[in-house]
This record gives structure tokens, C-alpha cells and sequence, in this order.
């Protein structure tokens, strides 16, 4: 069917046959609410959460995932949202929670008064308190997982002044805050549950600053101890695993980690002083027991060693997370640098520790492969918000707190830590590929624009000035040979105007006195003639983005191979040049770049030997001359291009 006439018969069966089916489907789930057989009810069921799941704007909803956006439901509806049965009906029966959660997402238009809206939001509010209470259902993982799905779309789909203005809201906020204790120290069993409850808070935490009134959110009594909920249970998981060893470990899982780690920040820095105070109480003596153990001669207790590089793991993961998300909800941002500060201190410290003593003997564990893993995801998290010199200048604070702490009073010193972490990294983990992937992607991004950077901090020295010293000029070409040589598609990717004054540098750079810098001149003039003939002139596929600019390039500038054939053959013939053979090289190769046409060769030889010199004789007199001229005459005409 074509998609035009699908949308069409779509539309139509939605005008007039969906409410319909939704309220036969409604009708039948109040009709058997006594004593009948569960199969009987999962009929209704369905049936209703097939038509909350229908496409009502023609946007499909990708199956594979457990997200969706507003349900667009139609304005006919309203009066059946308006009544309190509706929702009632779906919390009698518990597998109607994805139900709920598709009903919970209505467009906030469909209600057109707000205290249509604010009742339908109450009767929500009202039946999942009541799941709370009473703890209902919640023994079944897919109810619990559907619960907290549900739970985490009150905030997607109202504000939080809506929120705390009905009536028995703190008691609500109350039970939700203790459901979400409960499940992070239940992380064994509801681990992918506690992503829509982190989302709710988070979400909460961020709308404090547009609530207007003065009625309490109670947010300031609840979040910290849901902080400290979250950083206990990853504590505690710690030693668990280890007693367990078929409890699969989080931190193996990078990607779900942060996933659970995303929500994290927002709570964090909502009451910044007192979750950094709790986590620096826990952050301290672990780092104290790791240092003592590094003094140790021989290992000891190897359990006991893995469980503190597991604990210290999950602390600079959190830590990561928080330096990750820059926010001034809750207090000033001179305040929260000062507090990233402390932080950061403690994991910068703990960099130089992981290499010291014993623990430089650990590589081989898996709790370090962990530890250090978790500590180059710091080092990116810190490096995006506080390394390069606009963040240097916009965090004054914090740099000033790490140099009272540990002497580090800028980036620049700071990154000389990050390079020695990732030569150790390289140096150490060779043979554990995970540890040594996430080093090379600190690196690269570490050095990327260094590149460009580099080049324009070269361009912006006169070249004048740069050959008038010897040193300076070694340095320039060096750099030079290896860009034309490593990186000829950067070079071949700038304008034209700053590729013809880099080559024609490299001509002044083969007419200087010293014989190694001439050298690099040459190489780089090789590699750059030996691209243009291998990928241009002999190339068989289709041009890469670098042919095709060097191509712009030379037809722009056409003399630009054999104005330095030139320069290389003058001093091959007239100088007495001690780097011979390294000038050969690129001389070859601006040959291959510079050749006519085979049948143009032949012709062009048969006007020289044929026309221009025939019978001319070896004298000077009035005749011989005449038919000299007579000869460039018809040399001129055969030579000029047909």
C-alpha cells in the first residue's frame, strides 16, 4: 500500500473506529474485575495499550526502544482522560502499568483548564502512592521495572510546581524517595530500574531554580540522602561481587556505567557542600589504605587490595561524572570550582600512587586494569571543563586550590600529569587492550587541532626571519619534511595562496648553504611529486579530497614542479653539493610529473633535429643565418600545438 493511502486509512480508522475500541476495551476490563481467569484479561489489556500505542501523527516510535515522547492523543478523548475511572481501572489491574506510563505522557493540550489537568495528574499521583504503601505487584521485576518507568515520566510530562501543588504531595515525594533508596541498594535486581528513577530527580533538581511560589519541594531533605543511597550501593557492590563471582561487575561495562552515572551529577551539585563532604569521607581512608599497601614489601591480602582499587574505582567514576556536568544550581560558581577542586585533588594524587611501590606490580590484575580505566574517564571529563587556556581563565579557583593542594598552578603543568599517565599506560598495560584503547583515546583527543594549531604558530614567523637563523630554519623544515611525508592530505587540504608559500619556502630551503637542511627539502619535494604522479597522473580509482586539491593547486600555479626541477638541476650541475643522492630523489619525480605525452616527445624531437637545424652549417655568414631563420620559421609552425 502506498504510504500516502496508509496515512489516509490510518487517519480515517483513528477518527472513527479507535475511541471506540479503547472503550469497548475499558468496558470489558470493568466487567471482569471479580473472579475472572487472568487469560481473559490480558485480552482487554492489550487491547487498550494497543490503542495508547497507536501512531496518532504519523511519527512511528522506534519498537526496539523503551522510550516514546508525548502520546498525541485526540482532543474526542478528553472527556474519557476527565474521568477518574479511566486511570483507576488500570491501576486495579497491574499489567496495566505500561498503560499508565503511556496515559501518564498525554499531551498537556488535551486538558484545556488547568484544574482538568492538575486532577488527572492527582489520580496518578494518588494510585502510585498507593503501590508505594502498600508495595503491591513490586515483587515481580517486570511490574517493578514498569513502576519506575512510570514513575520517571511525571517529569517529562509536568512541572514541579504542578507537582507540589497537590494536596498530599510531600507524602508522595516522601515514599518515592525512599523506593528509590531501597532499589539502588537492590542493585543486583533492579540495576536498569534505577535509570527512569536517577532521571526523575535529576529532572526535579534542575526545574528548583524556575518554581515560583514559596510552597516546599521538599527536594533539600530528600536528594542528599538519595546521593548517598547511590554512592554506598556502589561501595558495598564492591565487596559482593568479589563474594559472588556470578554477579556480573558494572565497572567491566563502560557504556552501561555511565549510563547509570549520567543522572548522578545533577543530584551532586544540587546540594554540592554536603555530597562532596560525604564523598571525601569515603574517598579518604581508601586512599590511605591503597598508599599503605603500596609501602608493603610483599603482597598481602590480595582479596583486601582488590576491594579498595574496585571502591576507589567507583569514586573516580563519580567524581568523573560530576567534573563531566558544569551547573550552578544550589550554590555559585566560584563555590563549585572550589569544591571540583577538592575533588580532583584527591584523584590527581591518587595518579602517581597507582605506579608506586607494590602497586607497580599490579598491572596484570583486573581491580587495577579498573582503577586505571576509571581514572583516565576522569582525565577526559576534567580536561573538557578545565584544560586549554579560556577554561585556564574562566577557572581561576580551581586552579588556585590545586596549587595550595598539590602544586599544579595551571593546565599546562597538569597536562605534563596527563602525558606521564598515558607514557605509563602505554609503557605498562601493552598487553591489556582495553586499558591501552582508552589511553589512545585520551591522546587523540588530547591532540587534536594540534596540527593546525602548530602550523599557524609556523606561518605567522616571517620566512625571512625564519632562514636568517640556522637553528630556527632546521626546526621549520624538519617540521616541514614531516608533514609533506606523514600528513600530505592536511597539507594538501589548505588554500592555495598558504600551499604555494610552504613549496616555494622548500625551493628557498634546497638554495641554502647547509647540506641538511637542503636534505629535508628534498624529501619533503619527493613526497609531495611522488603523490602527484602516483594518485594523479597514474592513478586508476577515483580521486581522494587531496588529488583533487593538489590538482586545483598546480593549475593555479603550473609552474610549480618544474620551477623546482629547475632549482634542483642548477645545483646538481653547478654546485658541488655533498648531498647528491638525496637530491636524485625528488628529481625522478618531478621527471614523472613534468613528461609530455609520448607522441608530443617524438614530434617534438623530429622539429629540433629535422626543421630547425637542417643544413645549418658551423659559421656565422649572412647566408647560413638566412636559412637558420627560414628553418625557425617551419620549426615554429610544426612545434606550435595542431
Amino acid at each position: 500500500m502506498p504510504m500516502t493511502l496508509h496515512r489516509k486509512t490510518a487517519s480515517s480508522f483513528k477518527d472513527q473506529f479507535l475511541l471506540q475500541i479503547f472503550q469497548i476495551s475499558l468496558a470489558s476490563l470493568n466487567q471482569l474485575k471479580g473472579e475472572a481467569p487472568d487469560d481473559f484479561r490480558h485480552v482487554p489489556l492489550d487491547l487498550a495499550l494497543k490503542c495508547l500505542s497507536f501512531d496518532f501523527v504519523g511519527s512511528p516510535v522506534d519498537e526496539s526502544s523503551e522510550e516514546f515522547g508525548t502520546v498525541q492523543l485526540p482532543a474526542s478523548w478528553r472527556p474519557l482522560l476527565q474521568d477518574p475511572s479511566t486511570v483507576q481501572i488500570f491501576f486495579y489491574y497491574y499489567k496495566a502499568l505500561e498503560c499508565l506510563v503511556r496515559l501518564a505522557s498525554v499531551r498537556r493540550s488535551i486538558f484545556v483548564e488547568d484544574p482538568a489537568r492538575s486532577q488527572f495528574l492527582s489520580h496518578l499521583m494518588s494510585g502510585t502512592k498507593e503501590i508505594l504503601l502498600t508495595g503491591q505487584g513490586l515483587a515481580d521485576h517486570d511490574n517493578y521495572h514498569e513502576f519506575c518507568r512510570l514513575l520517571g515520566r511525571f517529569k517529562v510530562n509536568y512541572q514541579l510546581s504542578e507537582l507540589v501543588n497537590v494536596e498530599f504531595y510531600g507524602e508522595w515525594i516522601s515514599l518515592v524517595a525512599e523506593f528509590t533508596t531501597r532499589s539502588l541498594l537492590s542493585w543486583q535486581w533492579a540495576s536498569n530500574s534505577v535509570y527512569y528513577l536517577l532521571s526523575l530527580w535529576s529532572r526535579l533538581v534542575t526545574s528548583v531554580p524556575y518554581m515560583k511560589g514559596e510552597t516546599p519541594s521538599f527536594l533539600d531533605e530528600t536528594v542528599p540522602k538519595i546521593t548517598e543511597g547511590f554512592i554506598t550501593s556502589r561501595i558495598n557492590s564492591v565487596q559482593a561481587i568479589l563474594a559472588d563471582n556470578s554477579l556480573e561487575n558494572p565497572l567491566d561495562n563502560v557504556e552501561v556505567l555511565q549510563d547509570q552515572l549520567e543522572f548522578l551529577p545533577y543530584l551532586c551539585r544540587f546540594k554540592y557542600q554536603s555530597s562532596s563532604l560525604y564523598i571525601i569521607k569515603i574517598m579518604e581512608p581508601l586512599l590511605q589504605a591503597y598508599t599503605e599497601a603500596s609501602r608493603l614489601p610483599a603482597p598481602g591480602d590480595a582479596d583486601e587490595l582488590t576491594v579498595i582499587e574496585g571502591q576507589i574505582a567507583w569514586m573516580v567514576h563519580i567524581i568523573g561524572a560530576i567534573l563531566k556536568i558544569r551547573q550552578t544550581v544550589g550554590c555559585s560558581q566560584e563555590s563549585q570550582e572550589l569544591i571540583d577542586a577538592e575533588l580532583s585533588a584527591r584523584v590527581l594524587q591518587l595518579i602517581s600512587m597507582t605506579n608506586t611501590g607494590l602497586h607497580a606490580q599490579r598491572y596484570q590484575e583486573l581491580s587495577k586494569q579498573r582503577l586505571d580505566r576509571a581514572i583516565l574517564i576522569f582525565v577526559q571529563n576534567f580536561r573538557r571543563s578545565y584544560v586549554g587556556d579560556q577554561a585556564m581563565h574562566s577557572s581561576k579557583q580551581l586552579y588556585a586550590r590545586l596549587s595550595e593542594l598539590l602544586g599544579l598552578n595551571d593546565h599546562l603543568v597538569l597536562l605534563n600529569v596527563i602525558i606521564g599517565k598515558i607514557a605509563t599506560n602505554l609503557k605498562c598495560y601493552s598487553e591489556c587492550e582495553d586499558v591501552i584503547g582508552h589511553t589512545l583515546s585520551l591522546f587523540q583527543e588530547l591532540a587534536s587541532g594540534c596540527l593546525d594549531i602548530s602550523l599557524k604558530m609556523t606561518l605567522s614567523v616571517p620566512l625571512s626571519d625564519m632562514l636568517a637563523f640556522r637553528k630556527l630554519s632546521k626546526a621549520y623544515f624538519g617540521y616541514m619534511e614531516v608533514l609533506f611525508n606523514n600528513h600530505i592530505s592536511f597539507v594538501l587540504n589548505l588554500d592555495t595562496a598558504t600551499f604555494v608559500h610552504i613549496v616555494s619556502s622548500l625551493e628557498s630551503g634546497l638554495k641554502g648553504l647547509d647540506t641538511g637542511i637542503s636534505t629535508q627539502c628534498a624529501s619533503a619535494i619527493d613526497s609531495l611529486a611522488a603523490f602527484y604522479f602516483n594518485n594523479v597522473i597514474a592513478g586508476d580509482g577515483p580521486p581522494s579530497p587531496a588529488s583533487v586539491n593538489l590538482t586545483r593547486h598546480i593549475g593555479e600555479f603550473p609552474n610549480l614542479f618544474p620551477q623546482m626541477l629547475k632549482t634542483l638541476f642548477e645545483i646538481i650541475l653547478f654546485e658541488d653539493a655533498g648531498n647528491q643522492w638525496s637530491l636524485s630523489r625528488p628529481i625522478l619525480s618531478l621527471i614523472m610529473t613534468s613528461e609530455q605525452p609520448v607522441d608530443q616527445q617524438q614530434r617534438l624531437s623530429q622539429c629540433f633535429d629535422d626543421k630547425l637545424m637542417a643544413d645549418v652549417n658551423r659559421n656565422l655568414e649572412p647566408k647560413n643565418r638566412d636559412r637558420f631563420t627560414q628553418n625557425l620559421t617551419a620549426f615554429r609552425h610544426d612545434f606550435r600545438p595542431k
